[in-house]
């Protein structure tokens, strides 16, 4: 993936993070979403790793809700970054 690719595919991520809200959204659906909107490329480890390199800049949180399977969800970080990018 290239450094342009890279950066549009976390602002998907945040994008659609920060639409989810507190509830959050699992990688399943993620890459779900992301295939149908063209990322029909994305693997299940390709958007781990892109997941947990935005957590690791405290832009995401992973949770796991009391019955389900982990989740994501968009920090005031990440809400920040969108802003900054005008979206």
């Amino acid at each position: 993936m290239t450094p342009y690719q890279q950066v549009n595919v976390q602002t998907f991520l945040l994008a659609t993070l920060r639409s989810a809200g507190t509830t959050g959204i699992s990688e399943e659906q993620l890459l779900l979403l992301m295939r149908r909107e063209g990322y029909v490329d994305m693997t299940a480890p390709q958007l781990a790793i892109e997941l947990r390199s935005l957590a690791d800049k405290s832009w995401l949180l992973p949770f796991e809700p009391p019955l389900g399977a982990k989740r994501w969800r968009i920090t005031t970080a990440g809400q920040a970054i969108l802003s900054e990018q005008g979206l």
